[in-house]
């Protein structure tokens, strides 16, 4: 059996200045969990966490990068690689976000409304871009998982690993802040379906589910990692647990 040592990523969403976690993605159902970011970083940090995942929710609505100076703010207090994403639809807002401390950027909604946009970037650019596949009912959803697009996941798969990407988060939308575990299905389906790195989100609940993801990892080596939100925070998932129970 491969040993294959998943990352394990803490999630941070952020909406008016404060850590949130929605259910379903429907920003009428959020619960709020901190109004201290930094102070949920350094927590996640101390527990053992090397990456963070970090969503600005408001961004992911309007388009731009609203919750940046927060990001900043971990960046400069906490040894973590920070992924972020939402509201990150442009060469230049990559590129602010590179230059803030950024470790890789996540996208969605350009990738799927403009073909050409991945075409346009140098390599070293793409090499920092981790593409969101946020699918519900295995139709991929854009615009802060409000919109359906008319891709399947399989689809959107295919699209961004022939532009080079070499890193996928998908998530379930539908079992994104529910704990009531993954898509496993969905996983192993996209697993077999791609050479590319993927990271596994939506529904993680317990212990069990870090577990079930590890032995999927051990079949298959491209599964790269899980994040986990709302577990975290209902004290569902022990952080430090988690760490030790992936590697």
């Amino acid at each position: 059996m491969i040993n294959n040592m998943l990352t394990v990523n803490p999630a941070i969403d952020l909406r008016n200045g404060n850590v949130v976690r929605l259910y379903k993605g429907l920003y009428n159902q959020e619960t709020i969990y901190s109004d201290d970011p930094l102070k949920i970083a350094e927590k996640w940090m101390d527990a053992g966490a090397q990456t963070l995942h970090i969503i600005d929710l408001d961004g992911a609505r309007t388009g731009k990068l609203v919750n940046l100076n927060i990001v900043k703010k971990i960046i400069n207090a906490c040894d973590l690689k920070i992924q972020l994403g939402g509201g990150i639809r442009s060469k230049e807002a990559i590129e602010e976000a590179i230059n803030a401390g950024v470790h890789r950027v996540i996208m969605s909604t350009r990738i799927f409304q403009d073909n050409n946009f991945l075409a346009s970037l140098s390599h070293e650019l793409k090499k920092r871009i981790i593409v969101s596949i946020d699918c519900k009912d295995g139709i991929v959803m854009d615009k802060g998982w409000s919109r359906q697009t008319s891709l399947s996941v399989l689809q959107a798969i295919k699209i961004v690993e022939d532009s080079g990407i070499k890193t996928c988060v998908v998530t379930d939308v539908a079992q994104d802040g529910t704990l009531k575990g993954p898509n496993v299905e969905l996983i192993k389906n996209i697993l077999s379906s791609t050479k590319m790195d993927i990271i596994a989100a939506g529904g993680m609940s317990t212990i069990d589910d870090v577990k079930t993801m590890t032995a999927i990892g051990n079949k298959y080596v491209n599964l790269n990692g899980v994040i986990i939100g709302k577990a975290l925070y209902e004290g569902k998932i022990d952080l430090k647990e988690a760490i030790n129970c992936a590697s």
